[in-house]
């Protein structure tokens, strides 16, 4: 507040010292340094209020070639003082600024060059839609640098290039950089493939890469030909990314030769500490490009798959929960370019070994999984995987799932009988992840049942697994555990219909106790259940139909006004039992009256 009334007259201190025509470098490097410091610690304000100062004196300033830092800071100030102006703000001065920042892009100095890129960058943002008109100028200024940073390995300032390019491709959009594309893209490729280490510069290249993706779409397939073996490379782990001299142990033994030797290992330590950070990002484009471009990944998806299958066994939580997810999308992109016929050497055994690749590699993950959160995810990729695979599955794989979800779920109920002997209070968020985790492990269940139908119904029987699931709704059950293992049991009689009739004696008498339960949501799912019985177990449902259910049928009807009152849903499920059982069983109703 103290400095805020003595702004006005700092700026025109500032800018009348830059006007001078026979200005001293020293001062001008002062005065300079002045307007970024406002620039920076009193944004927005004073380039809402003076950047019709400022901006002129900016563009007008000519500093001799030879005075670096002054070239610097003026880069500095153009940048900092675009930064925060609005496009409005910012139009009437364009043609001066742009033509200023390319003068400045063609400078000797190195630093000098990076800073007045970035600047570039931050116009174009600024500006917005008005920077359109300048797109051609400032491309073939951007081209050039990234062209000439390449040859002469100033891989910095190709990297900034690089950020400045993607930023105004999302500008100006894909139908007016397409033509530019094919030359920024393949000194792209080139420059990831010549670092051996760098990763701060490979990961400001890789987030450019993410954003070319956003801007040409599909369009960016035409790419991963070239693209997909360098990415690869860069999604392996740490220890193969890095050489013995680049690892922590080797920087140690090389500390303390002498000052410029320490800042070298510093140095060297920080970018070896960025590895994970390209990993991740490297994971997220192969991700990206599997969710988006699906069957164009081919021919790499194999090797992609076996990028991410290698990070499954680093027992690091973050690794798994980010490679996992990616195998289903990879296979679904398989099982695309075979139904499209996207090459010649994409056939049916091509998704067949990828299976056989995917499906073992995630069930090994099960024994190496370090906490809950992993098994959650493992069992929803393993559950997507079996969707997506249909026949292609081996029936040995099969078994293996069906004991991995058996070991799921016998694991969740010791966890749940250890918290009842010990009369624990569940945690919330603990709760909330056992909750999560059941869920998965019925999903993948469910899958196999809609999957295989009656040929799966031997599996239940395997480890007593239909006795795990019937111990979710005993009375100390919860709605959640309650509603899941009656879920399980509709799409068993809906999938498997008259084969799933030795279940009925075991099921149906506790869905007929849960339609009078206290929770509508079990209420409705028992109701659901009884209606898939009444619906496809025709023959199976009569004994049932003249007890049991006769007993429900008034209850169903005493709650009917209720139900269309609160939850018309609700309602619509009684409804449809109720017609269900009378029209599929008339005899045994009249005869039961």
């Amino acid at each position: 507040e103290f400095m805020g009334q003595y702004l006005e007259r700092m700026i025109s201190l500032a800018l009348n010292i830059l006007e001078d025509q026979d200005l001293q470098p020293r001062l001008c490097y002062d005065a300079l340094y002045c307007v970024i410091t406002l620039c920076t610690e009193w944004a927005p304000f004073i380039q809402m209020q003076y950047h019709g100062w400022i901006l002129p004196a900016l563009t007008k300033l000519s500093c001799h070639p030879d005075h670096h830092r002054n070239q610097i800071q003026q880069a500095k100030s153009i940048h900092y003082c675009c930064g925060s102006c609005s496009p409005e703000n910012l139009e009437p001065f364009m043609a001066d600024i742009v033509p200023k920042v390319q003068e400045l892009c063609q400078s000797n100095s190195l630093i000098t060059r990076e800073w007045a890129v970035s600047a570039l960058g931050t116009v174009a943002t600024s500006a917005q839609d008005r920077f359109t008109q300048f797109y051609d100028t400032a491309m073939k200024t951007l081209k050039g640098l990234l062209a000439r940073s390449y040859q002469e390995s100033t891989y910095k300032i190709g990297a900034r290039c690089l950020e400045t390019i993607t930023a105004i491709a999302t500008i100006v959009g894909k139908e007016k950089f397409l033509n530019d594309a094919n030359q920024v893209m393949e000194v792209l490729v080139s420059t990831l493939r010549s670092l051996k280490s760098h990763h701060s510069i490979k990961i400001i290249i890789l987030q450019a890469l993410e954003n070319l993706f956003r801007c040409l779409g599909q369009d960016f397939s035409s790419f991963l030909e070239d693209l997909m073996p360098v990415l690869l490379l860069s999604c392996k782990s740490v220890s193969e990314a890095n050489n013995e001299e680049q690892s922590p142990q080797g920087l140690e033994n090389n500390k303390g030769q002498s000052p410029q030797g320490s800042a070298n290992n510093s140095l060297a330590l920080t970018e070896h500490n960025l590895a994970p950070d390209v990993n991740a990002l490297a994971w997220k484009l192969l991700t990206i490009f599997a969710s988006e471009l699906k069957e164009k990944n081919f021919p790499w998806i194999m090797k992609a798959a076996i990028t991410h299958i290698s990070m499954l066994d680093k027992k690091i939580v973050d690794v798994t929960m980010e490679a996992a997810p990616v195998l289903p999308k990879l296979l679904e992109a398989s099982k695309l370019a075979v139904e499209k016929r996207e090459s010649e050497g994409c056939t049916a055994s091509y998704v067949e070994n990828l299976v056989n690749l995917i499906i073992p590699a995630l069930l090994k993950a099960f024994d190496k999984v370090v906490h809950k959160r992993m098994y959650a995810t493992l069992f929803k990729s393993l559950s997507e995987c079996a969707q997506i695979s249909g026949p292609f599955i081996a029936l040995d794989h099969i078994t293996q799932i069906t004991d991995r979800i058996q070991k799921g779920f016998s694991s969740y109920s010791l966890r749940k009988m250890v918290r009842v002997h010990e009369r624990k209070q569940a945690d919330p968020l603990k709760q909330k992840e056992e909750e999560e985790l059941l869920n998965e492990v019925s999903n993948c269940l469910v899958t196999l049942i809609q999957q295989y139908r009656a040929n799966f119904l031997p599996n239940l029987g395997h480890e007593n697994l239909n006795l795990l699931i019937k111990n979710l709704w005993d009375d100390g059950c919860t709605c959640k555990e309650k509603n899941i293992a009656f879920s399980i049991f509709r799409n068993i009689v809906r999938e498997c219909q008259e084969d799933a009739h030795q279940y009925y004696d075991m099921y149906l008498p506790p869905l007929l106790k849960a339609c009078m339960d206290n929770d509508l949501e079990v209420r409705k799912e028992a109701a659901l259940g009884i209606t898939a019985c009444a619906e496809f177990g025709t023959s199976n449902f009569k004994d049932i139909a003249r007890g049991g259910a006769m007993d429900f049928l008034p209850q169903v009807l005493r709650n009917l006004e209720e139900l269309s009152v609160e939850n018309g849903n609700a309602y619509e499920i009684a409804v449809s039992v109720l017609k269900e059982v009378c029209e599929s069983h008339r005899t045994s109703v009249f005869a039961h009256e």
